[in-house]
């Protein structure tokens, strides 16, 4: 398939997210994220709070600094491409979504082909993850650079066809480990403007940013670190485009970790796709029945 082609998919299928009216981090690009880190290297990990009822933040310290922020230019050198166990410390603001602005932040994406359909993989970005929080306790999980994703595939009969649309099998939407993603039938997502096989609406949940296929109550770990997503009074992201990172030699040399709690770089294993029979673990279907019915999905 030529990169022409892969455009055009990539921007047919652009999903539409619903973020939490309450989301606190916006999402960002992944340039503008590296132009306000520092490269750094060692340094204890660290979790501080101001206070008991506080958020938690994760630090590094006593780290030391390799390249400031605002000097991080790609590709690196061969000097600092060769170290070890360097990451990247996020030293921006924090700011929250812009519902006036959100749209000019853009997303990225890849595309496989393999025998029997295509998957085009939408990849998102979050300069921070929250900590997971029950009634006044914060249980952890608050890293920097939460990099989520969905993948959409296709069939691939007709594919050069114009006379026949594009037809989704199905799409797997992250939500944070492996054996929490699940793939979603088209019957069961919710299209932008109704338009079957347009561009899919990802519900993202509130601080984690984890991808649902529906509105709801998502119980995770017996109740105890839920994942919350709305459709009502959202905040709608509508990038206006992709970056193909199969163009992005620069983006993609980076070899580290993207934050200072171990999140992997974007050289990571997309062509592997999960199982298609994945289901979800023990932790999450144990409230299952509880969940909003409209939640509720199967494979």
């Amino acid at each position: 398939m030529n990169i022409n082609y892969e455009n055009k998919l990539l921007n047919h299928f652009i999903p539409v997210l619903y973020l939490h009216t309450k989301e606190k981090i916006s999402p960002i690009s992944i340039e503008e994220y590296i132009k306000n880190c520092e490269l750094c290297i060692n340094g204890t990990k660290t979790r501080v709070k101001k206070n008991f009822f506080s958020e938690p933040k994760i630090v590094r310290k006593n780290k030391e600094i390799l390249i400031n922020k605002g000097n991080i230019n790609l590709p690196l050198t061969n000097f600092y491409n060769n170290i070890p166990n360097k990451y990247l410390d996020y030293c921006g603001d924090y700011p929250i979504p812009n519902e006036y602005t959100i749209n000019d932040i853009p997303i990225y994406g890849i595309v496989y082909e393999y025998k029997n359909y295509i998957d085009i993989i939408y990849i998102f970005n979050y300069y921070y993850n929250e900590s997971y929080k029950f009634l006044f306790l914060y249980l952890g999980g608050e890293h920097q650079a939460d990099i989520e994703h969905i993948r959409i595939r296709i069939d691939n009969k007709n594919l050069y066809n114009p006379n026949i649309p594009l037809k989704v099998l199905s799409i797997f939407f992250s939500a944070h480990s492996i054996d929490q993603g699940r793939w979603i039938k088209p019957n069961k997502i919710d299209w932008y403007n109704n338009e079957i096989n347009g561009q899919p609406i990802v519900y993202v949940a509130k601080g984690s940013h984890a991808n649902y296929n529906k509105p709801g109550t998502w119980y995770r770990f017996f109740g105890f670190a839920n994942d919350k997503t709305v459709k009502n009074n959202s905040i709608i992201w509508k990038p206006k485009r992709v970056i193909n990172l199969k163009l992005e030699d620069t983006l993609m040399s980076y070899r580290g970790d993207m934050g200072n709690n171990g999140v992997n770089d974007l050289n990571r294993q997309w062509i592997n796709a999960p199982d298609e029979n994945i289901n979800s673990s023990f932790l999450y279907r144990f409230f299952y029945p509880l969940v909003n019915l409209s939640c509720i999905s199967h494979h």
